[in-house]
């Protein structure tokens, strides 16, 4: 067995760092996400089980730094762009619903600050997508990807 590709240094060091903050936010944001109920429907699980794959993802490529497993991290990374790209689409859109109806004479500035302010946290789900660039900036010239080059 051939040992894992690993970078020593700053630049070394740096990636651990990148990987233990995905990693801790994988474990605190279920958390958060437990103390605001947000499991009353199906899609709201959808955090969840997108932070538990990350935190899969981010052992296996700490563990087993292989080109295949960088690859598949970046795929994982562009599908948690995804991911908070679209939860921050519904989250506007459900405030925007709702902000019809509780302040339908809103126009303008005061419609778009009753849809930002709404029951949803409408950008929390970029969180996903900063977890996203994240793992990506963690994958940028990683050793594994030399052979690819």
């Amino acid at each position: 067995m051939t040992q894992p590709p690993t970078q020593p240094g700053t630049v070394g060091h740096l990636r651990l760092l990148l990987l233990a903050l995905s990693t801790f936010i994988c474990l605190m944001t279920p958390l958060e996400l437990l103390l605001l109920n947000h499991l009353e429907k199906p899609w709201q699980w959808i955090p969840f089980v997108a932070l538990g794959a990350l935190a899969v993802a981010n052992a296996v490529v700490w563990r087993r730094p292989s080109a295949s497993t960088v690859r598949g991290y970046q795929g994982l990374m562009l599908v948690m762009l995804v991911v908070g790209l679209l939860g921050v689409f519904f989250h506007l859109r459900q405030n925007y619903g709702m902000s019809l109806e509780l302040a339908p004479e809103a126009v303008g500035w005061g419609r778009i600050q009753e849809t930002l302010k709404g029951a949803a946290p409408a950008l929390a789900p970029g969180l996903f997508a900063q977890l996203g660039l994240l793992g990506l900036i963690f994958t940028y010239h990683h050793p594994a990807l030399e052979s690819d080059r």
